[in-house]
């Protein structure tokens, strides 16, 4: 089975529109995040697929590992992240 980051590495390279933000995972332990300039999206690890947000951090849906929409938005802010 593939680490978090390996696995990252492996898709990046095949979906290179992705980039590490790592200023953004500093302010967030235990997430994964990478940005397309435009949205954040951190990796959700139980459910194959990446966490939406927005620039913001708030979140705006699931997407699959190509970016396609696959899950509602969550209003409870649980799956928020900090970009300050």
């Amino acid at each position: 089975m593939f680490s978090d980051d390996l696995f990252c590495t492996v898709l990046n390279r095949r979906y290179a529109y992705l980039d590490k933000s790592k200023n953004i995972e500093r302010l967030n332990p235990k997430r994964t995040i990478y940005t397309d300039g435009t949205n954040f999206y951190s990796l959700d690890t139980q459910h194959g697929r990446f966490e939406k947000l927005n620039k913001k951090g708030k979140h705006m849906g699931e997407v699959d590992m190509c970016l396609n929409e696959k899950g509602k938005q969550d209003s409870s802010s649980e799956h928020d992240i900090r970009i300050k």
